[in-house]
This record gives C-alpha cells, structure tokens and sequence, in this order.
C-alpha cells in the first residue's frame, strides 16, 4: 500500500482513496496527541524546574545572609562565597535551558499544531 495519496484516486473519490485517506486522518489525529501531551509535560516540567529554581534563590539568599554574619571568619566567609556564586551560576544555566526549552519545545510545536 502506497504512503501517499494518489491524486487520479482522489478525483475518482475510490473505495480505496477513502480508506487511505482515514488512515492518515487517524495517523494526523495520532500524532496531535502526542505533541499535546509532549507540550503539557514540557509546561509541566518547565513550572518544576522553575519552582526548583526560586527554591534555590531562596537557599542562596540564605547563604549570603551566612556569610554576611561569618566575615570575621574569612575561611568560611571565602567557602560559602565561592559555593555561592557557583551555585548561582548553576541557577543561572538552568533558568536559560527552561527558557530555552520553553521556546524550543513548547512554542515550536504550538506553532506546527496550529498550522
């Protein structure tokens, strides 16, 4: 059986015209389910990894507030300063592979479904 539609069959509207064409009705129909689903568990995943993130805003805040109270102590003020900023650089990374993912995933197969 041929995987494209043959257009003399379609003029002809034949049995078998038909039958190819609910095939590929059902294989398109297939297909927009699984990127609606793709899309919502990337949204899904997107809020978490954002959720993710404010929660290590917040610990990150915490250890500035640490280090603020330990600059006596330039050892432990330099380590938590360092776990700081390394740790912020991870937040950073992740917020833009969200974005990034958010935008490649998401809105490009929003905009395919919709065309």
């Amino acid at each position: 059986m041929d995987s494209l539609l043959d257009f003399e069959e379609c003029v002809k509207d034949s049995p078998e015209f038909r039958m190819k064409l609910q095939l590929f009705e059902a294989d398109v129909s297939e297909l927009e389910t699984q990127l609606e689903k793709v899309m919502k568990l990337c949204s899904k995943m997107v809020e978490a990894g954002q959720a993710y993130n404010a929660a290590n805003q917040l610990f990150l805040n915490g250890l500035g507030e640490l280090s603020m109270n330990h600059k006596k102590d330039s050892v432990i003020s330099n380590c938590l300063n360092q776990f700081n900023q390394g740790l912020q650089e991870m937040v950073s990374f992740h917020t833009m592979l969200l974005d990034q993912t958010q935008r490649a995933i998401s809105h490009q197969l929003s905009s395919l479904c919709t065309q």
